[in-house]
């Protein structure tokens, strides 16, 4: 949290939690963006192709999958059926 906002915070009485949920609004902003940006790196313009894989169980989560650029978010497909388990 800056200095500003703490100090704002604590003028008007704000609580620790509504910062905490502040600060992983931004984790989870700052995810999104270098997830598509990683992307956007395997395919750059329109004659382009390439595969993209999300090994994560929470893309299968439509609001993690709402963070998603546009263009790419409509081309996410999930199965879980074959998933590896690994240690």
């Amino acid at each position: 949290m800056r200095h500003e906002d703490r100090n704002k915070a604590s003028a008007t009485g704000a609580s620790s939690a509504s910062s905490i949920q502040g600060g992983d609004h931004w984790y989870k902003l700052q995810a999104h963006r270098a997830v598509n940006q990683a992307a956007g790196r395997v395919i750059r313009g329109r004659d382009d192709f390439g595969a993209v894989f999300f090994l994560d169980r929470r893309f299968a989560d439509h609001s993690v999958r709402g963070g998603l650029s546009k263009w790419l978010r409509d081309q996410v497909k999930h199965s879980f059926r074959h998933s590896v388990h690994c240690r």
